[in-house]
């Protein structure tokens, strides 16, 4: 997985995307458009139980993570 930066260094636009699901990704025309992650309190423990989900999801086998 690339950094944010080495991806604008290929050349592509990253634009953030508010008021929408986590999954509402899109690229056209070199430019990638991702949801907002906005930090708070709750953020930690939900991203610490969405890693230990992957790693412990079967098809993955525990190799895997989107983090």
């Amino acid at each position: 997985m690339r950094t944010a930066t080495e991806i604008q260094e290929a050349g592509v636009k990253l634009v953030g995307k508010s008021n929408c699901s986590i999954k509402d990704v899109s690229f056209k025309n070199g430019v990638l458009q991702i949801p907002t992650l906005f930090i708070d309190d709750s953020t930690t423990p939900h991203l610490r139980n969405l890693i230990a989900f992957e790693q412990c999801y079967p098809e993955t086998g525990g190799r895997e993570s989107t983090s």
